[in-house]
């Protein structure tokens, strides 16, 4: 069994956190401060909900 799948959905959720400064690290854009940053945290929570 993978981490991610031990972990159910809130330990999921919160390995987001840890993996989105290294999504795309060239694009600023998805960066701490990046105008898509939340967004794309957005749609990683709600695809790990899903």
């Amino acid at each position: 069994m993978s981490e991610a799948n031990s972990l159910g959905r809130e330990g999921s959720v919160s390995l987001i956190h840890l993996d989105l400064p290294r999504t795309f690290p060239m694009l600023s854009i998805f960066q701490d401060e990046g105008p898509l940053h939340q967004s794309l945290a957005n749609v990683l929570k709600e695809y790990v909900c899903y």
